[in-house]
């Protein structure tokens, strides 16, 4: 009987990790078209998504200024304000990037098309205490944590931060998509 139930624990893990790896491969695909619309674009088509920038200068007393840049990229297919019969704009992806004094800092946020859903989160920037690089890269399905690259990156912390900043970014997308 044992055996029988470790049997199948061992194959729903397998299936459970073979439906992540499609999901994970999927978030990458959608990921890698959206940086190649935005890097590349359709000149005749303007196959390229949209996008908003916000950038705020402040000086911080001991630090000096603080840059920070918000581009928040999104598809605009037939939108304009006071279209009562339009679709909103969808939000695909959001940089977010600042520093505190010599300290530099870099976030990409993925969003799914159509349920504005966090897909993907994307983290840069250098350690304290070495001063090397640092990176990580956090995959959801359903705004549950799917992936955590390095692994110790998944940590719930991590994660609550990273779908806390996506809600405030669709905030912030919806106050600037608006017709006010």
């Amino acid at each position: 009987m044992k055996k029988i139930l470790a049997t199948l624990l061992m194959l729903a893990t397998l299936g459970m990790t073979a439906l992540a790896a499609d999901d994970i491969a999927a978030i990458r695909e959608t990921y890698n078209h959206i940086k190649a619309q935005i890097a590349n674009p359709d000149p005749i088509n303007y196959d390229r998504p949209d996008s908003t920038c916000i950038t705020i200068d402040r000086m911080l007393p001991g630090s000096g200024i603080q840059h920070r840049t918000m581009r928040i990229y999104y598809q605009n297919d037939d939108w304009y304000p006071g279209c009562d019969e339009c679709s909103m704009p969808k939000i695909l992806l959001a940089t977010l990037s600042y520093n505190i004094a010599v300290w530099e800092y870099y976030y990409e946020y993925l969003f799914d098309y159509e349920t504005h859903q966090l897909l993907f989160f994307y983290e840069r920037h250098i350690d304290y205490d070495s001063g090397n690089p640092v990176e990580s890269r956090l995959y959801f399905k359903n705004e549950k944590l799917i992936k955590a690259v390095p692994a110790d990156a998944g940590t719930a912390t991590d994660v609550q931060q990273a779908l806390y900043n996506a809600n405030h970014i669709k905030d912030v997308f919806n106050l600037v998509t608006c017709d006010l």
